[in-house]
C-alpha cells in the first residue's frame, strides 16, 4: 500500500513537473515567435511614421512577463510604449529619407503632461527637416493636443469631440470612511502644505492646499496655452477666452478658432497625405508603427569607450529592492554604485518620475549620488513628477533639469500611524492586551499613542525635515532658512521651481545628456540606458504569482487600480515618508 501511494504521488509530481516545463516552454516559444515577428520594420518608399499613443506609456521598460506575453498576442499598435521608443522613432524619422512624414493617429494620450511636452519638443525638431506632420482623431483630449497642435494638418471626425476647457485636480478624502470603519489616523508632519496626509484628517480641502493646487494648476495651464498659441499662431487671450467659456463645443468651433484645420474622416486625412506627397488616391502609403520602427538593430552592445549612462527611476520610493513599478532604494543605490565604479561611464543622467515615498530609501540613494559626484558628473532630469522623495533624489545632483509643467518640490515629511482599536474591539469584538518592556514600547494599530509617544514620533519627523532641508539647501547652494520658505511640503511646477532656485534649467532628456557630456568634457560618446530591458526568461524568474495577480487586478479594476495601489502603499509605509499628495489626479 505504501509503495502504491509513493508511486501515485511520484506520478502526480511527474505530471505537474511536465506541465510546468511545457508551460514555460510554451510561453517561451510564444515570446520567441513574437519577438521574431516584432523585429525592425522594413521600410518602403512613401513610408509614414504612425504615432498612436493611446496605450500605456512609461519611462522604464515593462517588467511583467504576463504583460509581455499579452503584448506578443496582440498587435504592435496596442503594445505599451516607453518614452525612449517614442523619442527614438521621431528622432530617427527626421533623418530617414524613406520616412516622408509623421501621421498622428488618434487624440488620446496615456502618458503624463511632461511626457507630452517632451514629445512636442521632438516633433518640433522633426519639422526642422522640412517634413510635415498630419493628425486624424475621433476625439482630441486636452493633454494630447499639446503635441498635436504642432501638426501641419489636423483632421477631426465630424461627429468627434475636442476637449478644451482647462485643467481640474481631484483629491479623494477618506476621513468619513475611516470614521465609519473605526480607524483613526495619527498623523505627524512638518510643513504647512504637506497635504499628502490631509485626506486622512479632514473632510474638506484646506485653504493652504487649495492655494498650492491653484498655483501650480494655473502655472501648468499657462504653459499649455502659450505653447498652443505659438503653434497655431494665435493670441493667448483668445485661447483663454475659448477655454474659460467652453467655446469649443463642435468640430466646426475648433476650425473657427484655428485649433484644427479641417472637419473630416480618416480616409480624407490619408488622401491629403497622398496629395501632398504627389501621389494619386489610388496609390499606397505605408504606415510604420513606433514599436517596430524603434526596434534596435541586431548587433553587440558597445562595451568600450566613453558612455553616458541614463538611469531611469519610476514609481513610488520604497525600502529594499522594491517591486516592478517601484523605486527600491537599495536596488537603485546598487545600480548607482555599479555605474560609479564603471570606468567606461563618464557621466550619469538620473531620470526621475516619482511622487516620493520612503524617507530612508530616498536618503540611501542620495548618499550614492554624493559618492558619484566625487568621480563623475550626475545630472537630474525630471519627467512628469519628481516631488518630495523624488526631489530628494534630484537635489544632490550637479544640475537639475525639469519641464515647465513638471510637478516638483514638496519638500516636507510626515508619518502615519493608524489606531484601529475601535475597529478591532467595538466592531469586530477582538480584545487586545499589551505587555511591554519599557514605558515607550509603542503598539501602533492597536491603541492611541500617548502624548509623550506622540512627542517622540513628531521629533523623528522634525529631525528628518531638518535633514531634508539642510541637504536640499547644500545641493542648491542656498541658505537653509531661505530654502524653508519654498519647502513646507509645497508643490511647484518646473517653471516656478526654476524661478525660486529649486531647478537649474528647463529642458528634457536630450538637454540633460548634452549637459552631462559638457560637464564630463566629452565630444564623442554613446548613450547607455539603465535598467536594461530584461529578457523573457529573466522576467519569468521573478515572482510570477505576484506579477500575475497585479496584471489581473490592473485589467479588472481599470482606472480604479490607482486607488487600490494607493491603499496598498499606505499599508507598506514604514517610518518617515517624503511623498506628495499621491491621490492627486489632474485632468
Amino acid at each position: 500500500m505504501i509503495d502504491f501511494i509513493k508511486g501515485m504521488l511520484g506520478s502526480m509530481f511527474g505530471v505537474l513537473a511536465a506541465v510546468g516545463i511545457l508551460f514555460i516552454f510554451g510561453v517561451s516559444m510564444i515570446a520567441v515567435v513574437g519577438s521574431a515577428d516584432k523585429g525592425k520594420a522594413i521600410l518602403q518608399d512613401n513610408s509614414i511614421l504612425r504615432l498612436s499613443l493611446d496605450v500605456p506609456i512609461s519611462e522604464v521598460p515593462n517588467e511583467s512577463p504576463f504583460e509581455n506575453i499579452a503584448g506578443v498576442l496582440q498587435s504592435d499598435e496596442k503594445s505599451p510604449l516607453t518614452m525612449k521608443e517614442i523619442l527614438d522613432a521621431i528622432d530617427n524619422a527626421k533623418e530617414d529619407e524613406k520616412i516622408k512624414a509623421i501621421y498622428i493617429d488618434g487624440g488620446i494620450f496615456m502618458g503624463g503632461k511632461a511626457m507630452a511636452t517632451e514629445i512636442r519638443m521632438a516633433l518640433l525638431s522633426f519639422k526642422e527637416s522640412g517634413k510635415k506632420i498630419y493628425t486624424y482623431a475621433d476625439m482630441i483630449a486636452e493633454n494630447a493636443y499639446l503635441y498635436i497642435s504642432v501638426s501641419d494638418e489636423i483632421y477631426l471626425n465630424p461627429a468627434g469631440i475636442m476637449e478644451f476647457d482647462g485643467l481640474t485636480a481631484n483629491v479623494v478624502y477618506y476621513k468619513d470612511f475611516l470614521d465609519k470603519l473605526g480607524v483613526e489616523m495619527q498623523v505627524f508632519r512638518v510643513g504647512k502644505y504637506k497635504s499628502a496626509v490631509e485626506p486622512f484628517l479632514d473632510n474638506e480641502m484646506s485653504e493652504s492646499n487649495r492655494e498650492q493646487i491653484t498655483s501650480y494648476l494655473n502655472g501648468m495651464y499657462d504653459f499649455y496655452l502659450s505653447s498652443i498659441a505659438e503653434s497655431r499662431g494665435m493670441e493667448v487671450k483668445m485661447l483663454e477666452k475659448a477655454s474659460d467659456h467652453a467655446k469649443i463645443r463642435t468640430p466646426e468651433d475648433a476650425v473657427n478658432y484655428k485649433l484644427i484645420t479641417k472637419v473630416g474622416y480618416r480616409d480624407e486625412a490619408i488622401d491629403k497625405i497622398k496629395t501632398d506627397l504627389g501621389l494619386s488616391t489610388d496609390e499606397s502609403i505605408y504606415l510604420v508603427n513606433v514599436k517596430k520602427y524603434a526596434a534596435p538593430e541586431e548587433g553587440p552592445e558597445m562595451n568600450q569607450g566613453s558612455h553616458i549612462a541614463v538611469l531611469t527611476c519610476e514609481g513610488n520610493i520604497v525600502d529594499g529592492k522594491g517591486m516592478p513599478g517601484q523605486i527600491g532604494g537599495d536596488k537603485v543605490a546598487a545600480q548607482l554604485k555599479k555605474l560609479r565604479e564603471d570606468d567606461n561611464v563618464k557621466a550619469v543622467v538620473l531620470r526621475i518620475n516619482s511622487p516620493g515615498g520612503s524617507g530612508l530609501a530616498s536618503d540611501i540613494m542620495w548618499r550614492e549620488i554624493q559618492l558619484m559626484k566625487t568621480k563623475k558628473p550626475i545630472i537630474a532630469s525630471m519627467s512628469n513628477v519628481a516631488a518630495s522623495g523624488g526631489y530628494y533624489m534630484a537635489m544632490g545632483c550637479d544640475k537639475i533639469l525639469a519641464y515647465p509643467n513638471t510637478i516638483t518640490g514638496s519638500i516636507g515629511v510626515f508619518s502615519l500611524i493608524p489606531n484601529a482599536k475601535e475597529l478591532l474591539e467595538d466592531k469586530l469584538g477582538m480584545k487586545t492586551y499589551t505587555v511591554s518592556t519599557g514605558e515607550f514600547s509603542m503598539t501602533p494599530v492597536l491603541d492611541a499613542l500617548s502624548p509623550k509617544e506622540q512627542e517622540i514620533v513628531q521629533q523623528f519627523v522634525d529631525n528628518f525635515y531638518e535633514t531634508f532641508t539642510a541637504k536640499a539647501a547644500a545641493g542648491r547652494n542656498m541658505d537653509q532658512e531661505k530654502l524653508k520658505e519654498y519647502a513646507q511640503g509645497r508643490v511647484w511646477t518646473g517653471k516656478q521651481a526654476k524661478e525660486i532656485g529649486l531647478v537649474d534649467e528647463l529642458g528634457g532628456i536630450d538637454k540633460a545628456v548634452e549637459l552631462a557630456a559638457e560637464s564630463a568634457g566629452l565630444e564623442e560618446y554613446d548613450i547607455q540606458y539603465y535598467p536594461r530591458k530584461k529578457s523573457f526568461a529573466e522576467l519569468l524568474m521573478q515572482d510570477v504569482a505576484e506579477q500575475y495577480t497585479r496584471a489581473q487586478l490592473k485589467e479588472k479594476l481599470g482606472p480604479f487600480y490607482q486607488i487600490y495601489e494607493n491603499a496598498q502603499l499606505v499599508g507598506e509605509m514604514k517610518g518617515v515618508q517624503a511623498i506628495m499628495p499621491y491621490q492627486l489626479n489632474i485632468q
